[in-house]
């Protein structure tokens, strides 16, 4: 087993434990993102090819420690800070586009999300 798939079976146990406890609550919100679809390598192509795109090389062994915060607070991060919210708004679609036209193609859940919601 590889060290990425033991990572997401402790994760789904620690959930299965939390769903066992007894809460009044009626709904639990889930993080879409690397939580219930396997997406995040395809975040950071995308990010890495929509800078190369704007003159902005960076490795992908450096993007990690760049890679936190909301995509505008990123945007921002590499661009600058002198630029307008509508240009910030326009670089995040342009942005969104690129990590959907990565991913349109390889959509899948993490590895035991079915079997999770099932038990």
């Amino acid at each position: 087993m590889h060290k990425e798939e033991k990572v997401r079976n402790i994760k789904i146990k620690s959930i299965q434990r939390f769903l066992r406890m007894k809460f009044e609550e009626k709904a639990i919100i889930f993080d879409m993102d690397g939580t219930l679809v396997d997406n995040i390598p395809y975040h950071e192509d995308s990010w890495i090819l929509f800078l190369k795109e704007h003159g902005i090389n960076i490795e992908p062994e450096h993007f990690v420690a760049h890679n936190h915060g909301t995509m505008n607070e990123m945007i921002v991060r590499f661009f600058g800070n002198n630029i307008s919210r509508e240009k910030i708004y326009d670089l995040g679609l342009k942005k969104e586009d690129a990590y959907q036209n990565l991913y349109r193609n390889h959509m899948k859940e993490i590895n035991g999300l079915t079997f999770f919601f099932k038990n």
